[in-house]
């Protein structure tokens, strides 16, 4: 009973990783993770150091999250370019709206942490959102690549087929 749950469950996992919206969605983490790495280490070095405090730092104050999101979106803009998709010029908007956003952050001294709390969080939400379109993209042209090539396999082993 035990071998045939285990194999069942293997067997779903398998077919999970060969899932094109999964494998999106783990592209998407990736990119993420990559992106904020730096603040996630600086996470980890406020648990093991007592003189790092995670309240003092405020991260966002300082626009690493704007920073963060022009990264996400330039990385979706390229993305977008290679695989062909001509809906780039929204993407350039937002990247130049989120650096000057970033800018006023860096300039001004009395700026209120809501005002920048909240420009993070749109500027992360349509960051994500290009992110994860552009990895729909990307994972779109390589199952077209992939039928593609599963064809012409198929149309030259009926060719070999035939010539036996």
């Amino acid at each position: 009973m035990d071998i045939i749950s285990y194999s069942k469950c293997k067997t779903q996992i398998i077919e999970l990783w060969k899932n094109p919206k999964f494998l999106q969605f783990c592209g998407v983490l990736e990119v993420i993770f990559y992106t904020i790495l730096p603040t996630i280490i600086l996470l980890l070095f406020s648990i093991f150091d007592e003189n790092i405090s995670i309240t003092e730092t405020k991260y966002y104050i300082h626009g690493e999250f704007l920073l963060y999101s022009i990264a996400l979106l330039s990385s979706a803009y390229t993305t977008m370019k290679v695989y062909g998709n001509q809906k780039t010029s929204l993407i350039v908007i937002l990247i130049i709206v989120v650096s000057i956003s970033y800018a006023i952050v860096i300039k001004t001294k009395d700026i209120s942490p809501n005002a920048v709390l909240w420009s993070s969080v749109i500027a992360a939400i349509f960051s994500l959102f290009y992110t994860w379109y552009a990895m729909s993209l990307k994972n779109k042209e390589q199952e077209s690549f992939q039928e593609r090539d599963e064809i012409a396999s198929d149309k030259i082993q009926k060719e070999l087929d035939y010539d036996e």
